[in-house]
Formats: C-alpha cells, sequence, structure tokens
C-alpha cells in the first residue's frame, strides 16, 4: 500500500494521479528535464504527441494524413494561419483538433472557434469533439470534472458551446453574433470567407487582445501569441476575407516566421480516398454546375465576382487581349488620326493617384480603345512628386486631353498641374498645364468658349466634375464600351511573361527589369478586381443608379479613371459620327424634277 503523505503523491481532485505509475513529488522532479523536452517536442509536432496517445487499437483503423499533419505543425508554430481547401478535407475536423491540443498542452489558453453561420457552428463541433473523444479519449480526461449535471468539462445552449479543461485552458465555440466582449488567446475562424470586414474588426479582432501566461505568470517570447487560424472553401475575390488572404500572403515572404498560407485542390482528397472521382467529374462536366462554382469548391481558386457583381467576369477576361504595353506614344502609320486620351483619379482617402492611358484608333465604325498603359502613384504630394510624373506622361504620349475628376482631391492635382513644375530626382523641369473646360482654372487672357482643348496655351485637363448629374451617363458608356468589344484591355501578367521568358531578351533580364515590364500588366489585373468588386444600386430616382463597391477593402480609382477617360473618347466618337452622317447624306437627296408650266 503506498504512503501518500511519506511519498507525496500527486494528488488532482483529491484523487491520486495515475500515468501507468502513481506521480509523486521526487518522480516529477528527477524526470523534469526529460519531461520538458517532450513537451517542447510536442509543441512543434502536435501530430507525433497525438500518436504518442492514440489507443493501438484505433490506430489500426484510423491515422493522421499528411496534410493534417502540415496544418496542425502549421497552427502550432505560426502566428497566422491561413488555409484554403476544397470540401471533403477534414479543415474542420483537423482545426478542433488543434485547438483540443493547443488547450491541453498549453495551460491558460483561451481559444475561440467562430463562424458566420449562426447554429450551424454549434452542430459541427459538438460533432467534430466527440469525433475526437473517440480516437483520443485521454484527451477527454483532460476536461474538468462538473459538479453537477451534464457531462465532463461541457457547457452547451443553441448558439454556445464551451470546454474547460483541468489546467484552467478554454474553449468557446460561438457564432459572430454571439461573440462580442469575449477574450482570448487564440482564435479560429470556421468558413472565414463568410466573415465581413465590420464583424472581424470590431467583434472578433478584439477579443485576442490579451496574451497567454504560464503558471508563474511569466510570458513565454517563444511562442506565438494571439494565433489566429483561418479555415475556408474558397469564395469570391470580392469578399473581405480574400483581402486578409492575400495580407497573410505578402507578410509570409516578409515575415516567414509567422505566417504561413496554403491551399489544397481536390486532388489531395481524391489520392486519399475521401471523394469519389466518377462523382467529381460529374460534377465538372455537369451543365447546372458553372466553371466559377468547381473553381472555388474543388480547385481552392477564389474567383472573380460574386452574384452582386455588375459586370460579368468572363466578358472582362476576353477583353484582355493586348499583349504590347505600350510606354509612350507609337506611330501608327495605317492610321494618322490615332490619338492617346489620359484618365486620372485621385483617392478620397489616400494620396494615391490612378492613371489609365487609352490609345484611340478612328475607323468607319467607330473608335476602337485599347488600354496600353495604366499606372498608380502610391503616396505622393501633388506639387513634387503627382503633378511631375503626370507631365512626363504628357511628354510620352502628346495626349489630346488629360481627365481629371475635379472633386474633393482632384482639386488639389489640378492647382499643381497649373504651377510648373520640376522633378528633384531626374532634374527635368515641366511647364504649367490648364483645365480647359474650367473658366477659373485658365489665365484671364485664355478663356475658352469651346468644349476641346487650347493645345496651344497647355489647356488639354478636361475638370470632368463627375457627379449625380452625369454619372449615369459615364457610368452607361463604360458598361456599353465593355460590352460592344470595341474596349480592349492588356493581357494577363502570367501570358506575357511566359512569352517574355520564351525570349533570349526576357531571359537576360534582371528580376527587377522584368517586374518593371510585367507591373503595367499586374496593375490591369488590380483593374480587373476592381471591375469585379462593383454593384449596381438604384438611387430611388427613376433611371438613376449609383455604382458602389461590394467589398470596401478593394479600391476603385482605376475603375474611375478609365471610365473617365472612356466618357471623354465617347465625345470625340459622336461628333465624329455626327460629322459622317452629313457627309454621306448628301447621297440620299433626291431633287424634284422642274415643273412644266
Amino acid at each position: 500500500m503506498i504512503d501518500f503523505i511519506t511519498q507525496k503523491v500527486e494528488l488532482r481532485d483529491g484523487v491520486p494521479i495515475e500515468k501507468g505509475v502513481v506521480l509523486t513529488k521526487e518522480f516529477l522532479d528527477a524526470n523534469q528535464e526529460l519531461f520538458t523536452s517532450y513537451l517542447n517536442y510536442w509543441l512543434i509536432y502536435p501530430d507525433l504527441f497525438l500518436d504518442a496517445i492514440q489507443p493501438q487499437d484505433d490506430a489500426k483503423n484510423f491515422n493522421l494524413f499528411f496534410y493534417q499533419r502540415i496544418a496542425l505543425r502549421a497552427s502550432m508554430r505560426y502566428r497566422y494561419h491561413y488555409w484554403t481547401a476544397t470540401r471533403a478535407t477534414s479543415k474542420s475536423f483537423t482545426a478542433y483538433l488543434s485547438a483540443v491540443v493547443r488547450a491541453v498542452l498549453l495551460p491558460g489558453s483561451n481559444i475561440f472557434i467562430s463562424s458566420d453561420v449562426k447554429g450551424t457552428v454549434i452542430k459541427i463541433a459538438e460533432a467534430k469533439f466527440n469525433e475526437i473523444w473517440r480516437h483520443w479519449p485521454m484527451l477527454k480526461n483532460e476536461l474538468q470534472t462538473r459538479e453537477s449535471g451534464g457531462q465532463q468539462g461541457e457547457k452547451k445552449s443553441g448558439n454556445y458551446y464551451e470546454l474547460r479543461f483541468r489546467n484552467d485552458s478554454m474553449i468557446t465555440v460561438v457564432s459572430k453574433d454571439t461573440s462580442r466582449g469575449l477574450r482570448a488567446t487564440a482564435g479560429i475562424l470556421e468558413e472565414c470567407a463568410t466573415i465581413e470586414e465590420e464583424d472581424y474588426n470590431e467583434v472578433l479582432l478584439p477579443q485576442m487582445n490579451v496574451a497567454r501566461r504560464e503558471v508563474d505568470g511569466t510570458l513565454n517570447p517563444e511562442e506565438p501569441t494571439s494565433a489566429q487560424i483561418f479555415i475556408t472553401t474558397a469564395r469570391e475575390k470580392t469578399v473581405f476575407m480574400y483581402s486578409k488572404l492575400i495580407e497573410c500572403a505578402v507578410n509570409a515572404i516578409l515575415r516567414p516566421n509567422e505566417y504561413f498560407v496554403w491551399g489544397l485542390s481536390y486532388e489531395v482528397p481524391l489520392h486519399y480516398g475521401l471523394i469519389d472521382k466518377a462523382t467529381l467529374m460529374d460534377q465538372r462536366y455537369s451543365n447546372t454546375m458553372s466553371e466559377d462554382s468547381f473553381a472555388r469548391e474543388s480547385l481552392s481558386i477564389w474567383t472573380g465576382n460574386s452574384k452582386e457583381a455588375w459586370l460579368d467576369s468572363k466578358r472582362i477576361n476576353k477583353r484582355r487581349t493586348l499583349l504590347k504595353c505600350e510606354r509612350k506614344a507609337q506611330e501608327n502609320p495605317t492610321n494618322p488620326d490615332t490619338f492617346y486620351v489620359i484618365g486620372v483619379d485621385v483617392a478620397r482617402y489616400e494620396a494615391n493617384t490612378a492613371i489609365m492611358v487609352i490609345k484611340v484608333i478612328p475607323n468607319l465604325n467607330g473608335f476602337k480603345k485599347n488600354v496600353i498603359y495604366t499606372e498608380v502613384i502610391h503616396g505622393a504630394n501633388y506639387i513634387t512628386d503627382q503633378a511631375p510624373r503626370l507631365k512626363k506622361l504628357i511628354e510620352l504620349y502628346h495626349p489630346k486631353e488629360i481627365v481629371i475628376d475635379g472633386n474633393g482631391p482632384g482639386i488639389g492635382l489640378l492647382d499643381a498641374m497649373a504651377l510648373p513644375s520640376f522633378d528633384a530626382k531626374t532634374g527635368e523641369q515641366f511647364p504649367a498645364y490648364f483645365a480647359f473646360n474650367n473658366e477659373h482654372h485658365l489665365p484671364p487672357e485664355k478663356k475658352n468658349e469651346s468644349e476641346e482643348p487650347l493645345p496651344e496655351y497647355n489647356a488639354i485637363i478636361y475638370d470632368i466634375k463627375a457627379g449625380s448629374s452625369n454619372d449615369d451617363a459615364i457610368h452607361s458608356n463604360f458598361f456599353a464600351q465593355l460590352s460592344n468589344g470595341t474596349m480592349s484591355l492588356l493581357a494577363h501578367e502570367r501570358i506575357v511573361k511566359d512569352k517574355l521568358l520564351r525570349t533570349n531578351k526576357g531571359k537576360k533580364m534582371s528580376l527587377y527589369d522584368r517586374r518593371v515590364y510585367l507591373l503595367p500588366y499586374e496593375m490591369t489585373s488590380r483593374l480587373v478586381d476592381e471591375l469585379n468588386n462593383l454593384k449596381l444600386k438604384p438611387t430611388g430616382v427613376q433611371n438613376q443608379f449609383k455604382i458602389e463597391k461590394i467589398s470596401s477593402s478593394i479600391n476603385k480609382d482605376r475603375f474611375s479613371a478609365l471610365e473617365y477617360g472612356l466618357y471623354r473618347v465617347k465625345y470625340y466618337e459622336d461628333k465624329m459620327i455626327k460629322r459622317s452622317k452629313k457627309k454621306n447624306f448628301a447621297q440620299y437627296v433626291f431633287y424634284s424634277p422642274r415643273k412644266r408650266g
């Protein structure tokens, strides 16, 4: 019989702790270094901890897949873990399992699991935890013993589920609607793509403002604090969480010790026998399954636009046919009437100026518009940076017009354009340029009575003053140009890069030069993202509508710059068509013979 007093047996709830042997203080002290080594090892390799405690009989029939081991390790090692996976990859089960392992190995952890779908997350959690207990019953033994009713350490309701562990760790499963005010040291966002920006920033993120402390009250500098695990099936690029994915992907390059981003297509669950190939192929070639839906559900590809989108993403992609970016005006011997128009928009809350260069090629049936260059000047001063750069582009393209929205921040750029400029980087000097349709912008001796530029006075800026009076016309014209095929955009950067690397010139390029070469094509892809993020909103006034962003995290400055430029191109196109109709009218006029007396 063991003498509990003389051997100082470790007790829990008054019962000796038995792990194969009865634990004594002397035994723990003598093996402290060994236990510490195991715990540190399991924190880095949590899947091996699960292998060690899984019953042998269960291990014969159930083992973690290789990609699940990657997910478990990423969840424990990184502060931010973003996982996009298809259906049937057991991503929810793996995420819940990582929460339990964290709670057991890190005393005092406070972990929340949240989803946008109220009620559903509770049912999923209950099923996943029961599955975990079935495979690893030792984990369930770590739950607290409740004094009255219910299961051990478990508390649940219609929209709330809580597990409390013997080491003071806690897992709370909630819908985002009921999570406000909680405090957590780590969080798992289940099907995070459905979570809106406001809910993430104002409800979920504030929960993780406390760090877990060790039993002695100290902080572990090696532990990823406020760990966030994002799990989802791919959705439209217009949702907020796509922007979060891009942010994490960029940070994974800049701070690889803190961020882990990855994705799985259907090949992985197919390889492990989790889905049936015949069923998958039936879905892929079904007339009722769209390409975008299959891409999201089975390929983990985030697609262009949502159901609310104003424009058709397929139609936009069909317009990306231009392989050649023009960085300055190119002569067109076959059509000397070719000219350029530059559209400019300044962001309202950031000093960013979007510039779109349109090459206009007149023909008998109208104008062909090629968007041959795009650029964004980030966070620069109107006078010292933006105006000199825009004037440099004027020298390069000799445009018929520069179209600038003179509302709000555009006023600052217009004022800067009306002053002589000096580029401190290159030493170049540039003259002033004026808005020909703004009598307050032109000097008194240069008043303009027409609606067209005065190039002899450098008055080539059109102050568009976009607003309720002309928004409908501007938006409708853009939709028409995109729909009728008269507008073309630069091709996708992947296509251009592939062609570039097949040439000797491309192979010899440095990484920096290649980046500069491909940048306008990449900026066109960002334009496409903006177009896919637009939706229509009725104004309440008959035949009037507004264009709004679906996701507030995606700007629309490139879109605005482009539609302003196209609006002025339409002015010249309508003028040409009207003139040609007058010329051709004579052939349809027949003179009546003079009446005889």
